[in-house]
């Protein structure tokens, strides 16, 4: 359950957090919340006179445990190329799902979609109606 609560803070540490939460992509309240989870998280290992050192700049801090998931760089352009290249050679379909029917875009009735059989390569043209598959 979440309870509203209004509280006094200093006018920097609200500017701070107006500035942090546009590069976070966040709201004013969700950065002030995340610095407050931060807190929590540290608080029984950081003394008063550390935190202020850390903020200052005087102090650091070093992570000790296993190591941080590691994120790799993804070119975006080369998921879609590939992705395209799947869709003109008919290999798409057969990625995205492993269902024995499947729909796709009518070649020789634009608008419409063809429902698949993978099994028995029946081949319907039709659209969805109410959420039902109709055939024309």
């Amino acid at each position: 359950m979440m309870t509203t609560v209004s509280l006094r803070i200093d006018r920097d540490l609200a500017l701070q957090a107006e500035r942090e939460a546009r590069i976070q992509n966040r709201s004013k309240t969700k950065q002030l919340e995340y610095w407050a989870i931060l807190g929590k998280a540290v608080s029984s290992k950081l003394s008063i006179s550390d935190a202020v050192a850390v903020s200052q700049g005087i102090k650091t801090i070093k992570l000790k445990g296993p190591p941080s998931v590691q994120s790799i760089s993804i070119d975006s352009d080369d998921i879609f190329n590939q992705l395209e290249n799947d869709r003109t050679k008919g290999l798409l379909a057969g990625k995205v799902t492993t269902a024995a029917i499947f729909y796709e875009a009518s070649a020789e009735h634009p608008g419409y979609l063809d429902r698949v059989n993978s099994v028995t390569g029946e081949r319907q043209t039709g659209s969805f109606e109410r959420g039902e598959f109709r055939a024309l």
